[in-house]
């Protein structure tokens, strides 16, 4: 978002369940972030927030959806200039933009995705006063609504996992920031590296319950540094991440690998069942 941007999340609904495209979602997330700031150019605040709420999920009575009914609600907020009355009105038209370079495919394309996936989106704005989109999904099963937990509430039996440290190699900067950021905020310790020098020293300093190193790097490949690992640690587990599949016969027994581009959501099963 850049420096000027202050950002804020509130995950209330982070239990909750909607079937609907992973990376649908992920597009207009992103789409809906990069409006906001470019309506802020000289900094601001955006808030992500999401919850489970009850009433009517469309914004349309001639939807059909006239009975009120539990839905994840997803809301984008920025501080930044708004919209008029005549720009809201056609803030959804496909190729119709307030930017001089923008497509118009954005907001667009987060509508369809709505629709398609059985909720629905929009707008409130006032020049001045900043934007908020309402993107609402149908929950899987509507009947849990009241069993929802906020972000991170762990159960009693739940192994501790901010006690599991894991080793994370990655040349790339932003490839590191964003796996570092995924782990920690699934409550890992994580010691982020970018060369297998960063690497080897991390080993000298604690011990570790998982290494996770991409495999094509400068200097000293993953496969080298998982070798190297695994004298100095031996109980350490290792995870290879690569472009492509790895020769079975340049691993090590006990060695688990995934090919990029990656699903986070296997990458943490991944993780989960090696510590």
């Amino acid at each position: 978002m850049g420096s000027g941007i202050t950002f804020d999340i509130d995950l209330q609904a982070a239990n909750a369940e909607s079937v609907i495209s992973y990376n649908g979602l992920l597009n207009c997330i992103i789409n809906l972030l990069i409006n906001a700031r470019e309506a802020m150019p000289h900094g601001g605040l955006i808030s992500l927030s999401t919850s489970i709420t009850r009433g009517l999920a469309t914004s349309k009575s001639d939807s059909g959806d006239t009975e009120p009914s539990a839905y994840i609600a997803i809301c984008v907020a920025d501080s930044g200039s708004g919209m008029s009355e005549a720009l809201l009105s056609r803030a959804f038209e496909p190729l119709f933009s307030s930017k001089p370079k923008g497509t118009g495919l954005g907001l667009a394309s987060v509508r369809d995705f709505a629709k398609e996936m059985g909720g629905d989106v929009w707008l409130e704005s006032q020049v001045g006063e900043g934007t908020t989109v309402y993107l609402h999904l149908p929950l899987a099963n509507p009947s849990t609504e009241t069993q929802m937990a906020p972000e991170f509430v762990k159960s009693a039996d739940a192994p501790a996992i901010g006690t599991r440290h894991i080793l994370l190699v990655e040349d790339e900067p932003y490839a590191l920031e964003a796996l570092t950021e995924m782990l920690e905020a699934e409550g890992y310790v994580v010691t982020p590296c970018a060369s297998g020098e960063q690497a080897m020293h991390a080993l000298e300093q604690q011990a570790y319950h998982l290494l996770l190193t991409d495999i094509v790097m400068p200097g000293q490949t993953g496969t080298e540094i998982a070798r190297l690992a695994k004298l100095s640690q031996p109980s350490i587990k290792t995870i290879l991440m690569s472009g492509y599949v790895p020769d079975s016969a340049s691993l090590e027994p006990g060695w688990m690998s995934i090919r990029k581009p990656m699903d986070s959501d296997e990458l943490l099963r991944l993780v989960a069942s090696a510590v």
